[in-house]
């Protein structure tokens, strides 16, 4: 059994959000792969598994869920996976991030994309607007971002020099489908280190009526 990776940084994020990465867990054996728990280290983690039983080759994604709720400064948890790998029947992947503290190169207004409430079938767009409060050009680079159909997004420009603005516009099609809608978007802002940021989107698609 093989990840893409153990270890994944949300960087700088709000507090009371949820922020959301999918980790890729490929079967590199030769006979089928049961993956039978899936253990979260805190309630504040949800880790749904797409898919249980891998067969040779096959990949599944492993989708965490990280809800920020009140934690202040860095903070790192992890999931535990067990499965009939022969070569190790348990292993951990890691997060962390870094909370409620402010980003040390960009002002985010809102720092939450919240759709609130859509009903089904229609169409809906929010922009939130990123500022560089640093003294340097600063370059935004999408690193991690939501696979869903129904749901778009596009900066005005990803160069920002300093006391420039851009905004990200996020869309979400008539597709939607009903429910809790909670995704991120994470960027790496160059050619700073250390200074990634995840933007949380949210809302709910409710039935018409």
């Amino acid at each position: 059994m093989e990840y893409d990776a153990f270890e994944w940084n949300f960087g700088y994020a709000p507090a009371n959000s949820t922020v959301k990465h999918t980790y890729l867990i490929k079967n590199t054996g030769t006979d089928t792969l049961r993956i039978t728990n899936v253990k979260p280290s805190c309630g504040c983690t949800s880790a749904p598994l797409l898919k249980d039983v891998l067969g040779p080759g096959e990949s599944t994604g492993l989708e965490v869920g990280f809800k920020t709720l009140k934690f202040i400064g860095e903070v790192k948890k992890d999931v535990r996976i067990t499965s009939s790998d022969p070569n190790g029947s348990s292993s951990k992947i890691v997060f962390s991030a870094n909370i409620s503290n402010p980003h040390p190169a960009l002002r985010v207004d809102p720092e939450i994309i919240d759709f609130v409430q859509i009903p089904i079938g229609q169409k809906s767009k929010l922009v939130t607007k990123l500022t560089n409060i640093s003294n340097s050009d600063l370059t935004l680079v999408t690193i991690d971002s939501p696979n869903k159909d129904y749901l778009e997004y596009k900066f005005k420009r990803d160069t920002l020099k300093p006391n420039q603005s851009t905004e990200l516009e996020v869309r979400i099609s008539e597709k939607a489908p009903v429910g809790i809608l909670q995704e991120s978007i994470t960027l790496d802002v160059k050619p700073l280190t250390n200074a990634r940021l995840s933007i949380p989107i949210r809302g709910e698609i409710i039935p018409g009526r």
